[in-house]
């Protein structure tokens, strides 16, 4: 509703008071990316996942903030933990094929821009 920096206060005043509350991290850290603050949010599902190394939102959030920083290896490693934890779960399926086609992606444009002037 607009109130961002309320809600990372919020956020933050409850992992404070409570810092064993993994769904006080993971909302701590969507909070943070909803601010763009993706180092921050990346902290705190880490903090999540100190937690509860297994929780398939904070999983699933990881791999979506290594997704839009574009690093793509760190993004497919969260999701090959997630699916190791639930192997048939689609969104993490969905998400490895888009990770791979997004990598894919990335080399061609980096080598598209390496090419030699006139090619």
């Amino acid at each position: 509703n607009g109130q961002g920096r309320a809600a990372l206060a919020c956020l933050k005043r409850m992992v404070n008071l409570d810092p064993e509350n993994v769904s006080g991290w993971q909302n701590l850290a969507v909070a943070q990316f909803m601010r763009g603050q993706y180092d921050d949010g990346i902290a705190s599902c880490h903090e999540a996942m100190r937690r509860d190394p297994n929780n398939l939102l904070t999983l699933f959030n990881l791999a979506l903030a290594h997704e839009h920083e574009r690093r793509y290896d760190d993004a497919i490693r969260w999701v090959e933990k997630g699916l190791t934890a639930e192997p048939r779960d689609l969104s993490f399926q969905n998400l490895r094929f888009r990770l791979r086609v997004m990598k894919v992606i990335q080399r061609i444009r980096s080598l598209w821009h390496r090419r030699p002037a006139g090619v």
